[in-house]
Parts: structure tokens; C-alpha cells; sequence
């Protein structure tokens, strides 16, 4: 009887140090996800449910604790991401996957629509529970950026073809500055044109509101003395 309780207590001796080594590790990890710059959010395989999210993540999505923990993360997302998502989800629970790197765009608090990149891997917590583990960084500034470079290459396209046409002067200038005003938006631009023969410049076309200007237009003035020649010479 003493050998059997000697065992007994050994064995609940071991399983309260299990126990309390488990916490240690849950609080460790728990400290490290908090404290990460990088927006972060659990997902349980079996269910899609959000388990765990970080003061990041909450700061950038603008919902709170309770509003994440406990929904399916898909809910938060158009629904013509959910077959690609469901997807990744799906082979992760088979083992087919263990990590993923894809961009989607998901609901913020206040309605807008913002992309993320969502960087998943699998991970296991301190029971053995397989979690898919998400970094989710707002790439709304890079995709502005990219879309603005884009604007930039089709216009400057779009100069290239009209300086090359067949078009009248006039309609050259006129096309050349809309295209320019996607690039960097103005009210008004000013064509200037300099004569390197006769060492004269003119106004060769106007654009904008009101732009009526002080010269007129194709009216010839010496280059010498005036504010252009200071122009050339610098630039």
C-alpha cells in the first residue's frame, strides 16, 4: 500500500511539473507574440476560428479582442478570397502545407477595404495543438505606390505615342500636358520653345484655366538679358 501511494505521489508529482512547465511555456510565448511589431493572429486548423491576436494586430485592424477571438478569420474578408484561403487551410490540415506567403484584402473596423499580405505557418502551441500562425502586414502604401507607378509608365506611353503622331501642333501640346497632369497634377502648364539660331524664345502653347499669361503666344523675345537665358545656363 505505501509503494502504490509512494507511486501515486511521484506520478502527481510529475504531471503538476508537466503542468507547471506547460504554463511557463504558454507564458513565455504569449509575452513574445504580445510584444511582436508585426501584426500577428492564430488560426485553429480544425474550426478556421481566430484564437489568439496581438495589441499589433488590433492597432491595425481597429477591432477589439473580442470582436476577433473566437470568429472565423474568413469573415473578415471579400468572399472571393474565401475558395483560395479554405484551400490553404485544407492542405495545411493534411500536411501537404506548412507555410504560405499570398496577398488578400480584408474588412477594416471603420468598412474600408485594405490589403494585407499574410505571411501563414504552422506551428504547434505548448499542448501539441497545431495552429496556423499569420503575419498580416497592410501593404495599402506599397499597393498606392504601385499604382502610381503604373499611372506614370501608361503616361509617359501614352507621351511617347502622341509626341510620335501625326497629330496638328496644337493638339500635341494640348494631349502632352492631360498626360503630364496624370503624372503630376497642376492647374495650368506653360510651353515655352527656345530658338537656338536666332537666340530667341516664345510662348508656344498655354494650358489650363485662366492661363492667359503675360506674352503671347509665338511672339519672338530676345534670350539674351531675360530670366530664360539664367534658365538654359542652370538647367
Amino acid at each position: 500500500m505505501q509503494r502504490n501511494n509512494g507511486k501515486l505521489q511521484e506520478e502527481v508529482k510529475e504531471r503538476e511539473q508537466v503542468e507547471e512547465e506547460l504554463k511557463e511555456s504558454e507564458e513565455g510565448y504569449r509575452a513574445l507574440f504580445e510584444q511582436a511589431a508585426d501584426p500577428i493572429f492564430n488560426v485553429e486548423l480544425t474550426t478556421g476560428k481566430i484564437s489568439m491576436v496581438n495589441s499589433a494586430l488590433l492597432e491595425q485592424s481597429g477591432y477589439s479582442r473580442e470582436e476577433l477571438i473566437g470568429t472565423r478569420f474568413t469573415n473578415f474578408m471579400p468572399k472571393r478570397y474565401w475558395p483560395m484561403t479554405l484551400a490553404l487551410l485544407k492542405d495545411a490540415l493534411s500536411g501537404r502545407r506548412t507555410s504560405a506567403k499570398f496577398e488578400v484584402e480584408y474588412y477594416h473596423k471603420s468598412g474600408e477595404i485594405r490589403p494585407i499580405e499574410l505571411s501563414a505557418t504552422i506551428i504547434k502551441d505548448a499542448r501539441g495543438h497545431r495552429l496556423a500562425q499569420c503575419i498580416a502586414r497592410d501593404i495599402t502604401e506599397r499597393k498606392q505606390a504601385e499604382e502610381a507607378l503604373e499611372r506614370e509608365v501608361n503616361a509617359v506611353g501614352e507621351v511617347a505615342r502622341i509626341v510620335t503622331s501625326n497629330l496638328e501642333i496644337d493638339q500635341v501640346y494640348e494631349r502632352f500636358a492631360r498626360e503630364m497632369k496624370r503624372i503630376v497634377p497642376f492647374d495650368r502648364m506653360t510651353v515655352l520653345l527656345i530658338d537656338e539660331k536666332e537666340i530667341t524664345w516664345h510662348v508656344a502653347h498655354r494650358y489650363g484655366t485662366e492661363n492667359h499669361g503675360v506674352y503671347e503666344v509665338g511672339t519672338p523675345h530676345p534670350l539674351r538679358g531675360s530670366v530664360m537665358e539664367h534658365v538654359v545656363k542652370h538647367h
